[in-house]
């Protein structure tokens, strides 16, 4: 299959990369197929003409089930074809078998960008310019109209936090429910953590003071995650899980948990990372 800007194969070696990193910036539709299928050769020219038509819209990954099966079971395939939605790296939508275009159409509608998502694409604009008072101004507007936006808590936690106010901060993530605790939740909680130690500098002097200072070990690896320099932050608390397994009721195994859910849990770079500390464990 030729790929086009709106069309690309996927693989199990670039599905983190082409389906949930892209997701970030468009909406992103899988097709899990395989050429034996025949409702999947009926539903798969339907879905490469309205990517066409859609004009960037979304885009639309297919995925051979036959060659990819890593990915089909990291998503619950269990027929084909199915097809799956994925927005801001998570998987929102999904439905089985060939259906009609008017019907595809409508579950379109139901993924792609809202009034809100457009709200909030503006606000994130406006954060990276540092404008925090009209970025905050925008989550409030979509919290009043939706109280339980997710990516609006996740925003307005984000913001607060870099204005100083942890306290409002953490009370928003405290709002995401159990099930939605992802990793761009687990990216704003870092931050907000973050925001609450002293400077990169600071902490590694200390550590560099006294190596058993595992408070401050502890601080630096969320300060360094936060501003995603991962390894570095990795092997911080890897040293923790090492001399103190206790510490913090297991703080320094826990928040490697964490990262690794913001890195893209199925990545190479935490396999390895999650190899190091099994082994520093058992």
């Amino acid at each position: 299959m030729p790929e086009t800007q709106h069309l690309i194969d996927v693989t199990d070696q670039n599905f983190e990369q082409e389906v949930i990193a892209r997701s970030h910036d468009v909406p992103v539709v899988v097709d899990f197929w395989a050429p034996w299928c025949g409702p999947c050769r009926a539903l798969g020219p339907t879905l490469e003409s309205m990517a066409a038509k859609a004009g960037g819209e979304w885009i639309l990954a297919k995925v051979n089930v036959d060659n990819n099966q890593q990915s089909a079971q990291r998503f619950g395939v269990r027929g084909i074809p199915a097809v799956k939605a994925f927005v801001d790296g998570r998987m929102v939508d999904e439905f089985t078998g060939a259906l009609p275009q008017s019907r595809i159409e409508a579950w379109l509608d139901g993924i792609l960008p809202s009034e809100p998502d457009a709200q909030l694409d503006e606000a994130e604009a406006l954060e990276e310019s540092g404008d925090l008072d009209a970025a905050a101004s925008i989550y409030e507007q979509v919290l009043d109209e939706d109280p339980d936006h997710i990516d609006a808590l996740l925003g307005m936690a984000r913001v607060s936090a870099m204005r100083g106010e942890n306290e409002r901060a953490e009370e928003l993530l405290d709002q995401v429910p159990i099930a939605e605790r992802d990793g761009e939740y687990e990216r704003v909680l870092l931050d907000v953590q973050a925001a609450q130690f002293a400077p990169v500098d600071e902490l590694q002097a200390r550590v560099e003071e006294d190596a058993a200072d595992l408070e401050s070990r502890w601080q630096l690896g969320i300060k360094l995650a936060s501003q995603r320099r991962f390894d570095e932050a990795l092997d911080h608390l890897l040293q923790i899980v090492i001399r103190d397994r206790g510490f913090r009721d297991d703080a320094g195994r826990e928040t490697m948990v964490r990262i690794f859910e913001v890195m893209g849990p199925n990545t190479d770079e935490v396999r390895e990372w999650q190899k190091k500390l099994g082994r520093a464990m058992y």
